[in-house]
């Protein structure tokens, strides 16, 4: 039983320092990402996006296709 205590304690410790890798790799990328928007650089900006990412502008209802489009805006 001591032992299988050990064992659940230690997976959970592992666990733990897996998410925090985790979460700070998630903060890492919005802070950069927020970083980028701040200077208004293009550019940056449309790394974070996906190839065929679709924007579409909640105001104007302007579409944007694709990151090579984003990064000129």
């Amino acid at each position: 039983l001591l032992v299988a205590a050990c064992l659940v304690t230690c997976a959970v410790g592992q666990e733990a320092q897996s998410d925090s890798k985790e979460v700070a790799a998630i903060r890492a990328q919005a802070e950069a990402y927020v970083e980028a928007f701040n200077a208004h650089d293009a550019a940056k900006l449309a790394a974070f996006w996906s190839e065929d990412a679709v924007y579409i502008d909640s105001e104007s209802g302007k579409r944007i296709a694709g990151r090579a489009a984003r990064r000129t805006r």
